[in-house]
Formats: structure tokens, sequence, C-alpha cells
């Protein structure tokens, strides 16, 4: 069977039903389409490929969904507007090629990938900004902290939507191009004298205007940033988990303490932080890289930083034993010298009294001989 791009992505000519604008669509493929695109959101909040979900779901295990294996899915995902067997068999059927009778790997990865371009294409913000920064690209994380950004400002400084278009559009022109709002709203954020993320971008529309040619209009911002205050109040309340999720432990143990940062959450900044630095300063080699193989390089540098530090420490440890043989072989050479300057001064000062004394009794025995000359001389006198 033939296949047709959408949005940069090959899909099934039996899937052409999926490119039709909404007003173009029936109900029943509203109907379908309404189903399949929260399915598309909870296998990738979930992290779950086509691949995964067929595995779960494959009860006999012929590599295919059936009619009843896709409404067990359906009803896994527990969704807030549950769909009827009709309409369960409704999707099953626009979505099986024609021929077929079970919907194989290829076709469910097909109709998952339409339905996630739609809504991108659709609401380019609120996808990007609901989105994990962590499986964005640059121009996505780009849109998502400029954005954020904006709203913080409104936030601080009670401005409206309404009221921050007419402060960028300072020269009356009605619409403004993704770099002039991003320039002007530098500005705005200087003036104020506070730092922010946003000064190093330079365009945050490049998603929705890859050329940077187009102009949006106070319509087109107002649309656009209340796509990103849906999605801050989706990301608010999605952070508790559904039940069906949670282990039994946590739903068990609420009197036990719970662990605020454990070795996976320092496991996934390590992760976050690894493959934003890649994107944003890698080479342009490692800008390009798949994300499983920023992993790898990632570990591959964490262990050798881990390696290097250990072989720095190791070497600080046996630098003092070296360093205390070499002062105790100083200080015994020292003390040795000064002992034998002693011994030097002790032998000089003895042979120095052996020389008085020497000289001495010569002395005395010079005084003896003059003395008994003298008295042999008062002999001879007085004889």
């Amino acid at each position: 069977s033939t296949c047709i791009l959408y949005h940069g992505k090959w899909i099934k000519e039996h899937l052409i039903w999926m490119t039709k604008t909404p007003q173009e669509m029936s109900a029943s493929e509203l109907r379908a389409i309404g189903i399949l695109t929260p399915t598309a959101k909870w296998m990738e909040c979930q992290c779950l490929t086509a691949k995964e979900l067929l595995v779960y779901f494959d009860d006999d295990g012929n590599g295919a969904l059936s009619a009843d294996e896709l409404g067990t899915a359906l009803q896994f995902m527990s969704f807030e507007d549950p769909p009827t067997k009709e309409d369960i068999e409704d999707v099953f059927m626009k979505l099986l090629p024609p021929k077929a009778v079970e919907l194989d790997l290829e076709i469910i990865g097909m109709a998952m990938t339409a339905v996630s371009k739609k809504e991108e294409h659709s609401s380019v913000a609120y996808c990007v900004m609901v989105k994990d920064i962590a499986k964005m690209n640059k121009e996505q994380s780009n849109a998502a902290i400029f954005f954020r950004e904006m709203v913080q400002y409104m936030k601080a400084t009670g401005t409206s939507t309404h009221d921050l278009f007419v402060k960028l559009d300072d020269q009356k022109l009605g619409a403004l191009t993704g770099r002039e709002i991003t320039e002007g709203f530098r500005c705005l954020v200087t003036v104020m004298g506070q730092a922010s993320p946003a000064f190093e971008i330079d365009n945050a529309f490049l998603l929705h205007d890859p050329q940077g040619l187009q102009k949006f209009t106070k319509t087109d911002f107002v649309k656009l940033m209340a796509q990103v205050r849906r999605a801050e109040r989706y990301r608010a309340q999605s952070k508790h988990p559904h039940p069906i999720f949670l282990t039994t432990e946590s739903a068990q143990g609420s009197n036990k303490s719970k662990k605020v940062f454990g070795p996976v959450a320092f496991t996934e900044c390590m992760v976050k932080i690894g493959l934003e630095y890649l994107s944003y300063h890698g080479n342009l080699t490692q800008q390009a890289l798949p994300a499983y193989q920023k992993l790898v390089w990632l570990f591959a540098f964490l262990t050798w930083s881990f390696d290097s530090a250990q072989q720095r420490f190791a070497a600080q440890q046996r630098r003092p034993d070296s360093e205390g043989s070499r002062c105790g072989s100083r200080c015994s050479e020292r003390i040795g010298s000064r002992q034998g300057r002693a011994d030097d001064r002790i032998g000089s000062s003895q042979s120095q009294r052996l020389n008085e004394e020497r000289t001495g009794s010569g002395q005395s025995q010079r005084l003896g001989s003059s003395q008994r000359q003298r008295l042999n001389e008062e002999r001879i006198g007085s004889s």
C-alpha cells in the first residue's frame, strides 16, 4: 500500500482521514481523534512505545491487536470519559488496513505518530510546555524557557497578555515577527534589572515559524499565551500520578518517612543535566547525537572523572608518607651534624685544658729549679 507524507512523517494511505481539519471531519472521525489523542498522550507520559504497548496487551501473542485487545488497552488507561464499545470498534475499523483483520505494529505506530503531529500542529505551545524538557530539542527548550519567563514577568508586574503585546509593539505596527517579540521582551526584562535565561535566546518562535518570516498579531499572541497558561495549569495538576501507578508501599505507608532525594532522583537529574549540556554546549557532533548516544557519552565521562578523582586521592594519600620519611632523614642528618659539632667543641675544649695543664706543670718545674739554684747560691755565700 502507498504512503503519504504528513508533517514530515509517512503514514498509510487509508489513514488520510487523520490529516483533515476539524471542520472537514465527520462526527465519527472527530470522536476517533478524540480517543486516539489522549491515548498517544498517555503513552508519551508513561514512556511507552507502540511496540511495548503491543507486548503488554497482545494476549494471543500474534504480533497484532484485535478489537477486544484494543478495548482492554483503552480501559486500562482509565480516561475520564472512557470510550464505549461501539466507539472502540469504530476506531478499530478506521485504523484497520484493507484486507487485514488486526492492527499490526506499523499501523499502531503510524496512528500514534499522526495524532501526535496533528496535536502539535494545532497547539504547538501547549504541547511543548507540557513536554518533559529532557525530551525537547533546542527549539522546543528555547520556547519553553522563554514562555515561562514571560508568564513569570506578567505575574510579577500584573500585566495582561493584551498589555504586554502593546508594550512590545511600541511602534504600533500591529504585527511583530518572532525575533522582534523576543528582542522586545528582553528589553523589558533588562529595564527591570533582573537576570533571565531569556537573554540567551535570539528567537523563541522558531518552533512556530522555522523561517522566521511570519508576523504575529495581537490575536495570535493572545491565543499563544493562552496555550502556555493552559499548559502550566496542566503541569501543576499532573504532578500527582494516577493511583493505578502508585506502588502498594507508597499507598499504604503514609506514616512512613519518604525519601525526598534518593538515588533514582539523583540519576534522573544527572541524565537531564547531561542531555541539556550536550544539546546546548556540546560541539556540532555532540548536538546531533540521539539521546541514547548522548547518555553513553555521559556515563563514559562520569566513569572517567570518577577514576581520575580516585587516582588523585590515592596520590595525595601516598604523598605524606614520602614527605615524612624525607623529613625524618633530614632531621636525623641535622641532629647528627649538631652532635658532631658538639663533639668537636667538646674535644677542642678538652685538648685546650690538657695543654694548659701541661704548660702549668712546665712552669712549676721551671720555678722549682730556679728556687733550688737560689738556695745553692745562698749556701755558698754563707760558707
